[in-house]
């Protein structure tokens, strides 16, 4: 929850801040020849500070709810540049230095140096798994199939050429070349009509009449631009 982050941040700076401020004393100290007293008091003062830090993220838990404990990590993988995930603070952060004779790891995050246990320390929980993505293709059918030819038998003249000029249009938006226009054979009226009207028409290339298996004389194929 974000007061669960809020507090683990809470208690991540102050225990950074309260061992920055002890290795300043100490370097204090050093310089002012105190005595090794005054040191062991020191520390006892900022080991204090940790105690507090350690009872906020306590207070963490209680609030946020406490989390399933973590498999901490065999000593001998705390190795230098490994990625670690710090149980108590519930950050990651890398190995600095190797575990020392009591468990003590130095460990690096961003430009924050943090000293942990190897008690402490456990595997850096995994990314979640990005959804398995599915390749699926859809297919929407067209309202109106593109119509190879029109057929005007039957037809008046002016309906018949009015026909023409809506196949032409479908022909041309679909990309089609050619367009078969049935007119019959009869006396010939319609076959001029549409022979006349396609040398004009501006969408139209060029005509011919049909082939044997097209229809022959019976149709006229319009060659499209």
């Amino acid at each position: 929850s974000g007061l669960r982050r809020q507090l683990t941040a809470e208690s991540e700076a102050l225990l950074v801040r309260t061992r920055e401020l002890w290795q300043t004393m100490q370097r204090e100290a050093r310089r002012a020849d105190k005595s090794r007293a005054d040191a062991e008091t020191l520390k006892q003062g900022m080991q204090a500070v940790e105690r507090a830090a350690e009872g906020l993220r306590a207070h963490v838990a209680e609030v946020a709810g406490a989390e399933p404990v973590a498999a901490t990590l065999p000593r001998d993988l705390v190795v230098p540049g490994r990625r670690v995930r710090v149980i108590d603070l519930g950050i990651e952060a890398e190995v600095a230095s190797a575990p020392d004779g009591e468990g003590r790891v130095q460990l690096r995050r961003g430009n924050w140096s943090i000293q942990s246990h190897v008690d402490k320390l456990a595997a850096p929980e995994p990314a979640a798994a990005a959804a398995p993505r599915r390749n699926t293709a859809t297919f929407t059918p067209a309202e109106e199939t593109p119509r190879l030819e029109v057929d005007l038998r039957g037809m008046e003249t002016g309906e018949a050429l009015s026909e023409v000029d809506h196949g032409l249009d479908r022909a041309v938006l679909s990309g089609i070349a050619e367009l078969r226009i049935i007119h019959g054979i009869g006396r010939g009226v319609l076959k001029a009509a549409v022979e006349r009207h396609l040398r004009a028409h501006p969408q139209v290339s060029g005509q011919r009449l049909g082939d044997g298996h097209e229809g022959g004389r019976g149709v006229t194929v319009a060659k499209l631009r």
